[in-house]
């Protein structure tokens, strides 16, 4: 009960003390007007406009970097493919977390990246939409080496760069797929 006494007082004490300073600061804003003119009205702000004559406003193009980006982990990834083995990382220019992510990769996954357009690889990069059989950007751990024996279909068509790349007795098997599809 006294706690409740003790606390209305002490309210009643604020809001006295409000309406005083309001009353004592009330001559000094009607000076203000007087002297300066009404600047209480809201400055007019600007009509936003997202592009001027077709181009962006600002000089950061975030497509146009994640596209090189893109390219540059797209040629790592045939690298990589062609030696074997997860190759150095040559640029410096590629983003901390893809530099973590890029040697955990597998065969199968740069070859994944090799066969994606520029956009879809883009776009996983930026983690907008995921790029079948290729884990999303994250921290991986480094793989040495990959597995001796490659796990790749080949194509029933003509043997393309990956064919090749991938296994160095190609001829051989062209000539043996040649036999089955004759019998």
């Amino acid at each position: 009960m006294l706690r409740a006494i003790v606390g209305s007082i002490v309210s009643a004490l604020r809001a006295f003390g409000r309406v005083v300073g309001r009353m004592a600061v009330a001559p000094l804003r009607l000076i203000d007007r007087v002297l300066v003119g009404d600047s209480g009205s809201p400055q007019e702000i600007p009509e936003v406009r997202p592009y001027d004559n077709g181009e962006a406003t600002d000089s950061f193009d975030r497509q146009a970097i994640y596209a090189e980006v893109a390219n540059r982990i797209m040629t790592w990834a045939a690298d990589s493919v062609v030696a074997g083995r997860p190759v150095p990382l040559a640029a410096r220019d590629i983003p901390i977390d893809l530099r973590e992510w890029l040697p955990g990769l597998t065969r199968d996954e740069c070859l994944a990246l090799i066969r994606a357009d520029e956009k879809a690889v883009s776009a996983h990069l930026q983690q907008m939409f995921p790029l079948p059989g290729v884990r999303p950007v994250q921290r991986l751990p480094r793989l040495q080496m990959w597995p001796a024996e490659p796990s790749l279909a080949f194509d029933e068509g003509s043997p393309g760069f990956l064919s090749y790349a991938t296994d160095a007795g190609w001829p051989v098997r062209s000539r043996a797929r040649a036999r089955i599809a004759r019998s």
